[in-house]
């Protein structure tokens, strides 16, 4: 169903691409709606704070992280549904996704979304004009930037000190 190209720019770019793109931005958007007007993701804001208050507060922090925990699985699953067709099969093809999302999760700041956002988008520029400028250093850069980074910031972009 999406196997045309879209013209970007003089570029041709693969229309399955794109919805991998608008599908990305909408759970990010979806999930970041969530977290921050409904009640539940209070309580989930509230729980990744501060449990034990919260949970004299009433709400059942078990359930509640089983819930987060169930949440982050179907996004998982999600991803890796739609990323199936970029990506090749490998025994050691978790390992690239985790230490990227180490990566992300360090620059932008844990317990971020926003954060987490922006060091994933800066993270994808540094790999792709990597490769193509300096493609010996590709896969050190991340890294080194994830070293000034915490030099500068220790809490990342958007993380605060606690």
């Amino acid at each position: 169903a999406l196997a045309f190209s879209v013209d970007l720019w003089g570029t041709p770019v693969p229309a399955y691409r794109l919805g991998v793109i608008v599908i990305g931005a909408a759970v990010a958007l979806g999930l970041s709606l969530w977290l921050r007007f409904s009640r539940v993701g209070l309580f989930v804001r509230a729980a990744s704070t501060d449990p034990e208050t919260t949970s004299m507060q009433g709400v059942n922090t078990d359930v509640l992280s089983a819930g987060v925990v169930g949440l982050g699985t179907a996004l998982a699953g999600l991803a890796g549904v739609v990323a199936a067709p970029f990506l090749s099969l490998s025994p050691s093809m978790s390992a690239d996704v985790i230490i990227d999302s180490f990566v992300v999760v360090v620059i932008g700041g844990l317990g971020s979304l926003a954060g987490a956002f922006v060091a994933a988008l800066v993270l994808g520029m540094v790999q792709a004009i990597g490769a193509v400028y300096l493609p010996d250093a590709a896969v050190l850069l991340p890294f080194l930037i994830m070293i000034a980074i915490l030099i500068w910031k220790p809490a990342g972009f958007a993380g605060s000190r606690t």
